[in-house]
Formats: C-alpha cells, sequence, structure tokens
C-alpha cells in the first residue's frame, strides 16, 4: 500500500506511521524468507528420514498400491487367457492419461496467456477492475470443472465388465495420483 501523497510543506514531514509500515514490510519480508527456508529445510529433512533423493518424488504406496494390485490381477488373468482386465486398465489409463495432457495444456496457457493471470501490481487500482478479476476467475473455475468431471466420468464408448463403478473411481484416482506424483511437473 502507498503513502498518501502529500502537498505543500507537509511534503517534506517524516510521519510516524510512514516509519512503522516501512518497518513492518521489513520485518515481514524477513518473516517470510525464514519461513521459506523453514519449509525447504523441513522437507530436506522429511525426504532424508524416508531416503528420498531429490531427483525421486515421494510417493505414498497406499495412493498407488489399488493401480498396482490391479495390474497383477490383470496380469495374471491374462496369463489364464482372459485379457479382459488388462484391455480395461488400459481403457483406464489412457482415459486419466488424456485428461492429464489437457490439464498440462490448459497449465501451460494459465501461465502465458494474461486473460488468464491476475493484473500486474504496476497497473493502479482503477486500473484493474473486479469485473475482469471475476471474469477470470470465473474461466479458470469453468476449465478445472469441466476437467474435474472428465476425469470423473466413464470412458467414451467403454462398457466395463471386470470393474463395478467404485472399483473405476479408485482406479481413476489411484492411477491419476501415480503419474501425477511420478511426473517431473510435482516434485516434494
Amino acid at each position: 500500500m502507498a503513502p498518501p501523497k502529500r502537498e505543500g510543506a507537509v511534503r517534506e514531514v517524516k510521519f510516524i506511521m510512514d516509519r512503522l509500515r516501512k518497518d513492518g514490510e521489513i520485518a515481514y519480508d524477513e518473516l517470510m524468507r525464514n519461513s521459506e527456508k523453514f519449509l525447504q529445510e523441513s522437507v530436506l529433512k522429511f525426504k532424508r528420514s524416508q531416503g528420498i533423493t531429490t531427483s525421486t518424488p515421494y510417493i505414498d504406496p497406499a495412493l498407488e498400491a489399488p493401480w498396482l494390485e490391479a495390474q497383477k490381477h490383470a496380469a495374471a488373468l491374462k496369463t489364464l487367457g482372459e485379457p479382459r482386465a488388462s484391455l480395461e486398465l488400459n481403457w483406464i489409463k489412457d482415459h486419466v492419461d488424456r485428461v492429464y495432457e489437457d490439464f498440462k495444456k490448459w497449465k501451460k496457457k494459465f501461465v502465458t496467456e494474461p486473460s488468464f493471470t491476475s493484473p500486474s501490481k504496476k497497473t493502479s487500482r482503477k486500473d484493474k477492475t473486479a469485473s475482469s478479476d471475476k471474469a477470470a476467475r470465473r474461466a479458470r473455475d469453468s476449465i478445472m470443472q469441466k476437467l474435474a468431471l472428465e476425469f470423473s466420468s466413464m470412458p467414451a464408448g467403454k462398457e466395463f465388465l471386470t470393474c463395478r463403478e467404485l472399483e473405476l473411481r479408485l482406479l481413476r484416482a489411484s492411477y491419476g495420483m501415480f503419474i501425477r506424483l511420478s511426473s517431473d511437473l510435482f516434485r516434494l
């Protein structure tokens, strides 16, 4: 927040609130630097305690277990001559991968396109309108809602025989976490 503009002889006078505001900003910046440093150190300590190198993402075994179990089950059925479970897992994988690719495209567009980002701090308050902020927020929310609905929907034109709806939800979520945590976009 900028100090109020002063005219005439008052312009040269130092006010206590100006000094307090400046000291407050300095203290806040220092606090933010220290808290960021503390967070980074805490994450590194946690990684070391779990045996995780900085290049490996942390993947919770409970999150990836349903997908890995389904893969083992499908492989066992395939050896018995029943390829349907493997086919259905591939449908789930393709569906989640497609939605994930759409998300990555949207994320890249979100970062680079000015209509999705909020106005810069350099623009004056008069130039920054609340309606443009709301419109950008609505656009982001609309896209995220569309992606969430697409993710939770069934793959188009596919009939699942080996999985119930609840299992499909669990497998979509498990595979989604598996690819999300193992991608370069999300590192702990």
